[in-house]
């Protein structure tokens, strides 16, 4: 009985043991594929042995074989028990196209260092930083990629046409190539001095009347004293009217509440009723009455008495106010005012515009931030006569909405 047991056990032994090892695979056992001489040798490990549901082994999962030597790793891939440490030696260069033997730049051959497969003994081109030595630039003349300059006044650099170049070496020298910086001199309709806007050298002829409100509450809104910056904005205006030797005449009506404090405290007069200052004049004159040398009320010929912002601007456009308006031109209205609108005799803002518009004038209105959103709004068709700009404690940014209003040109 004993000696048919034998060869039963010693012909399963057989079966289920891989032909070049005898490594005996037993289901979520070891297991090795590669030659017996490579098992558990440098990188070389062994895997789980995986079986089908009926017990039968299908694959050797996760082990690791041995894989072609001279891979210069640093590792002993091909598991002979020594480390790849060696490349075919070819020639090689690794520097930019079309600089191999120019200057001091020379190719090399490949070898093996520190586990790495390098170009050794090639010389490849020393980026200059100061041009200084073209030798070791292997004619290269550029810095490379994300080295850009730019030598125009700071804060032009990708306004209008202006935008960065590239440092490159010339004669020795640094360059800036390929950049834009702004032109010394403008060219009328373009903008080559890159201020974001085209200059014009022309503004046509019109008539401004500016209603400032000294109310208190102006003065709160900006967050400043509202005859300082209303009416330098206003002074802004005045200078880029006479830089343009534009005919452009100016007018201006008193919007004061009943104190005037403001005004007293800056030795205006205080008008107690809203009143015509100033008829159109010549932008000299407008500006002397701004800088206090002619504070003299002018005699409406229809008095009005009204501190409301509705009815101020309404009465201008109306004509209530007399002003001594120029024809064939446009008639612009502005006012500084931190108020809600407002008005005495329930003028609604789209009555007021439509007012504007019969009368072909632009009215526009300065008004606080958060109100210039909302309250002032007004029907589509009336949008070209009816402009709404913020109140600021920037006079030249006020002056900058209201130059988009006036027609310009070359010449």
């Amino acid at each position: 009985m004993l000696k048919r047991i034998i060869p039963i056990i010693a012909l399963l032994f057989v079966s289920c043991c891989h032909p070049n090892d005898r490594l005996v695979y037993v289901c979520n056992g070891p297991c090795y594929d590669g030659p017996t001489s490579t098992r558990n040798v440098g990188e070389c490990r062994d895997g789980i042995a995986e079986c089908d549901d009926g017990g039968d082994i299908i694959k050797c999962s996760g082990e690791t074989l041995p894989q072609p030597e001279n891979n210069c790793t640093g590792k002993d891939l091909a598991c002979t028990g020594t480390i790849d440490s060696e490349v075919p030696s070819v020639p090689c260069y690794t520097g930019q196209s079309g600089t191999e033997n120019v200057g001091a730049c020379k190719g090399g051959n490949t070898a093996c260092v520190d586990g790495k497969s390098v170009c050794q003994g090639e010389t490849t081109p020393q980026l200059p930083t100061d041009c200084s030595n073209p030798e070791l630039s292997c004619g290269i003349t550029d810095f490379g990629d994300g080295q850009y300059c730019y030598t125009g006044a700071q804060g032009t650099a990708g306004i209008g046409p202006c935008h960065p170049g590239e440092w490159q070496c010339q004669n020795n020298q640094e360059v800036c190539v390929g950049e834009t910086t702004p032109a010394p001199n403008p060219i009328c309709g373009q903008d080559v001095q890159c201020t974001g806007q085209p200059y014009y050298n022309t503004i046509a002829p019109m008539d401004i009347v500016f209603i400032f409100d000294r109310s208190n509450s102006t003065a709160e809104d900006c967050m400043c004293s509202e005859f300082p910056i209303t009416i330098q904005s206003a002074m802004d205006i005045g200078d880029l009217i006479k830089s343009k030797n534009s005919n452009t005449d100016f007018g201006i009506v008193n919007m004061p509440d009943n104190t005037d404090s403001v005004a007293i405290e800056n030795g205006y007069p205080a008008y107690f009723n809203s009143s015509v200052l100033t008829d159109l004049t010549t932008v000299d004159a407008f500006e002397n009455y701004l800088n206090g040398e002619n504070l003299v009320t002018y005699n409406m010929s229809t008095p009005y008495e009204s501190t409301n912002n509705l009815d101020v601007m309404d009465n201008v456009a109306k004509g209530t106010f007399k002003f001594s308006w120029r024809p064939n031109m446009p008639h612009i209205v502005i006012i500084f005012s931190a108020d809600e609108p407002d008005d005495y005799n329930t003028y609604g803002v789209n009555e007021v515009a439509t007012d504007c518009q019969n009368n072909n004038m632009i009215c526009v209105l300065i008004v606080s931030n958060n109100k210039a959103n909302t309250s002032w709004n007004v029907a589509p068709y009336l949008e070209p006569n009816f402009k709404v700009f913020d109140l600021s404690n920037d006079s030249q940014a006020m002056a900058n909405d209201i130059e988009q209003l006036f027609t310009k040109g070359c010449n």
